[in-house]
């Protein structure tokens, strides 16, 4: 394998369907998350009778089962990819081949992630509902109202736990080179606090925001809705149609990648 780079990673994301996907196209076929290994172990030392003659040789078969690591099976794909020229390295593109980026293309990029503080909020104040539970009498919520709009916060929590979740990256070395990808809640590795910061992504690009173009990112999932709305009947009544917070809804300029993520990792 020289030429191919094999690092230590850290994964924090990995689509585990899409990584068998991917290899079984280049390889023709994907290995399993067990494999079974025979073994004959030969031995001199131990005696025993056959056909009333003393052997000195005997044999011992050992079978057991290795368990595939994820990592293993990534950097088999990533050793393919290479080979065949398919990844492209967003770090290493000039302006025109940044512009020339085709659908489809395979692109890996060091990049930042800034997880939206919405989403930091509510994944805290979900992670919190037990401890106001103990406070009984001492507890901040106490009125009526106070325990509705906890129990939307609340609901907030549940519905984003249990939803894929938009992010926006940018690259470390070319700041205007923005990422735009959803990441899918089951092939979270690590807690979501750790994709904050400095990164490595690997993904597929679904499509070109191209300059001057926009493209809408909603950081919650769309059931949030109706939990957001707090007040009375004529209040909503006032609220202008279709207006979202910035918090929850950002509008991203082109130009930008649109991703398909496969792994983030560090």
């Amino acid at each position: 394998m020289d030429g191919v780079r094999q690092l230590l990673r850290s994964f924090i994301y990995l689509d585990k369907v899409t990584l068998d996907d991917y290899l079984a196209s280049l390889d023709g076929y994907i290995v399993g998350d067990e494999i079974e290994q025979n073994e004959i172990e030969r031995s001199i030392s131990d005696k025993y009778f056959q056909n009333d003659n003393v052997t000195n040789d005997s044999s011992r078969e050992t079978r057991q089962k290795l368990v595939v690591p994820l990592a293993s099976k990534f950097q088999r794909l990533y050793t393919l990819m290479e080979q065949k020229s398919l990844i492209h390295q967003l770090d290493d593109m000039n302006n025109d081949d940044y512009i020339g980026i085709k659908r489809g293309s395979i692109i890996e990029a060091q990049v930042s992630i800034n997880l939206p503080d919405i989403i930091k909020v509510i994944e805290g104040l979900g992670n919190m509902t037990p401890y106001f539970d103990l406070l009984g009498d001492e507890s901040p919520i106490q009125t009526d109202k106070d325990k509705e709009l906890f129990g939307k916060i609340v609901g907030l929590g549940e519905i984003n736990k249990n939803n894929d979740f938009s992010v926006i990256m940018k690259s470390v070395l070319e700041k205007n080179r923005k990422l735009i990808t959803n990441l899918k809640r089951s092939n979270l590795l690590q807690e979501l606090r750790d994709l904050q910061g400095e990164c490595t992504i690997l993904g597929k690009v679904q499509s070109i925001l191209p300059k001057g173009k926009t493209h809408e990112v909603n950081f919650l999932a769309s059931e949030i809705k109706e939990l957001l709305e707090i007040g009375n009947r004529q209040q909503r009544r006032q609220k202008p149609k279709n207006n979202v917070p910035n918090e929850i809804m950002e509008v991203v300029k082109g130009p930008a990648l649109l991703l398909i993520p496969l792994a983030i990792y560090r």
